[in-house]
Formats: structure tokens, sequence, C-alpha cells
């Protein structure tokens, strides 16, 4: 039988890994976006966007 702390443990692992699928599964969709369904206005958005994102990160 595993203890409060085991299932404690166990939890919080289980969650670290339920959010690294999440970012997995986010960056596969957004690839998938870019490659199949996305014209070029849209990625000229995007593109706009990561630059501001980038700019703000840096400052």
């Amino acid at each position: 039988m595993k203890s409060e702390i085991q299932n404690k443990a166990e939890k919080n692992r289980n969650q670290r890994n339920q959010k690294a699928h999440e970012k997995t599964v986010a960056r596969s969709d957004a690839k998938r976006y870019i490659t199949q369904l996305a014209n070029v206005k849209d990625l000229q958005e995007v593109q706009r966007w990561l630059d501001n994102r980038m700019s703000e990160l840096k400052d």
C-alpha cells in the first residue's frame, strides 16, 4: 500500500507529465497548422506577433 507521501509525489509527477504532454500537443498542432492549413497572410500575421513577442521578452 502506498503512503500519503508516495501518493502526493505520484500526483505531482503525473501533473508535470500532463503539462509536458499538453505543450507537445500544442507544438505539433502549431506545426500542422503552419504546414497544412495556413495561407501567406496568416503566416505574416503570426510572424509579426512573434517579432513583437520576442522584442517584449528582450526588454
